[in-house]
């Protein structure tokens, strides 16, 4: 652990390390990847991050993501660690993380600010139905769970004071802070039932794909 400041280029050198130590796991392993989101704009447009950003994000078919989280922690370095809501530890992010300890960073993503270790997001990939009204029911009952996801860990997870968004999602937050869903919503079961929907539909036999737990939810 160290007090000093961390430069943004000394996280992202810290980043790429952990996507190294991420992606020998899985080459030993046989394990596909894809760099995603901002991790392959930057790698495409600036040949490394992009200059402002300072997170990895990478993304794995369910089945290999189901192998990886339980092989990860046996043989990544013993300075990471993978963390996941599996391990009923007080986890607030739905997707995997490989976090490095020896590095800690204030996230302001949320209302409250949280002291939080270094760290690069792994998202399942899932399929999506070939029908268009089981692709409708699916696309609805997804949302709904992502929803009350959201709700249980209102506070903790949500920017409320960012009105940068679509109408209905601002109709949402305003619900959010007049219910108290928190009292009720247990995050851990709205986190295996978001899980238990999204593996339905086989990544490796479905035609559309999508990274819903990434920002952009059907990409």
């Amino acid at each position: 652990m160290t007090e000093e400041k961390i430069e943004l280029r000394d996280i992202q050198a810290a980043a790429i390390k952990i996507l190294i130590a991420f992606v020998d796991v899985c080459q030993k392993n046989g394990l596909n990847y894809y760099i995603s989101g901002g991790t392959y704009l930057g790698a495409v447009r600036h040949k490394g991050f992009i200059p402002w950003d300072d997170d990895v994000d990478v993304a794995m078919p369910r089945k290999d993501y189901n192998v990886f989280l339980e092989i990860a922690n046996r043989q990544l370095p013993d300075n990471l660690r993978l963390v996941h809501y599996s391990n009923k530890e007080d986890i607030i992010h739905y997707p995997a993380k490989i976090e490095d300890d020896r590095y800690q960073l204030i996230d302001h993503t949320a209302s409250i600010p949280r002291q939080v270790n270094l760290w690069i997001d792994i998202f399942p990939l899932d399929g999506l139905p070939d029908n268009r009204v089981l692709d409708k029911i699916h696309r609805f009952r997804l949302l709904a769970l992502r929803a009350l996801f959201k709700y249980s860990l209102f506070d903790r997870i949500v920017r409320q004071d960012n009105t940068d968004r679509p109408w209905y999602e601002n109709i949402m937050i305003r619900i959010g802070k007049k219910v108290k869903f928190t009292k009720v919503l247990k995050p851990y079961k709205r986190m295996e039932a978001l899980d238990r929907a999204l593996s339905k539909y086989d990544f490796y036999e479905s035609r559309f794909v999508m990274n819903f737990m990434g920002s952009y939810k059907w990409c």
